[in-house]
């Protein structure tokens, strides 16, 4: 199956069991999902705190912020094609919701509810999982989240890594010293203005 109709599949099966009455196995997201701390450019608000989550798993150690890290990959998404903003959506959104959740968790439970334990089990079974899509999405979003957050030099050096060879340095302040050189003035109209001059 095509990983994009796998997706929505997912999505309108728990849309439809919202629709028959079921709620709380359709598209009802957590209360407890990380809200941004400013506007998003690209994602919405519940695939953004599923990614939070996930930058927590991914990056669980002193220095590590998980919503400032959603926000960069939020903003880094800004330069991917429409596609591949919405599968990342799409995927997330699957990630969270609890009848998506039994299909591919195993279990109803939000995946903002689970315990960190829990978060981490769901993320490997992702990670092993048979469909080649879950496992294609679930390396994706942990390289967006560690890409994001080794971006900066200062925690890539935190690891070993000396950064580039050399260092560019800034360039200096833009000083309006006047013009380079003096304006052109066409031959004939010097040699007019000469001429002009002797008599």
């Amino acid at each position: 199956m095509h990983r994009r109709a796998f997706l929505k599949r997912s999505l309108v099966a728990g849309g439809v069991a919202t629709v028959a009455g079921a709620g709380y196995l359709g598209l009802s997201a957590g209360s407890a999902l990380p809200k941004p701390r400013r506007w998003l450019t690209t994602l919405d608000e519940v695939p953004f705190g599923v990614l939070a989550l996930v930058a927590g798993q991914v990056l669980p150690f002193e220095g590590a912020d998980p919503i400032e890290v959603a926000h960069g990959v939020d903003e880094a998404l800004r330069y991917a094609s429409p596609e591949a903003q919405h599968d990342l959506q799409l995927v997330l959104s699957v990630l969270e919701y609890r009848l998506s959740g039994l299909l591919t968790r195993g279990g109803f439970t939000l995946f903002s509810e689970l315990t960190p334990e829990g978060r981490d089990a769901a993320l490997h079974r992702w990670g092993d999982s048979s469909v080649s899509m879950l496992r294609g999405a679930t390396n994706s979003i942990r390289k967006l989240c560690l890409g994001t957050f080794y971006a900066p030099l200062e925690h890539a050096r935190a690891i070993g890594y000396p950064g580039p060879v050399f260092e560019k340095p800034s360039p200096p302040p833009i000083v309006d010293d006047g013009p380079l050189s003096p304006p052109y003035v066409p031959k004939v109209k010097a040699a007019a203005e000469g001429e002009e001059e002797a008599q």
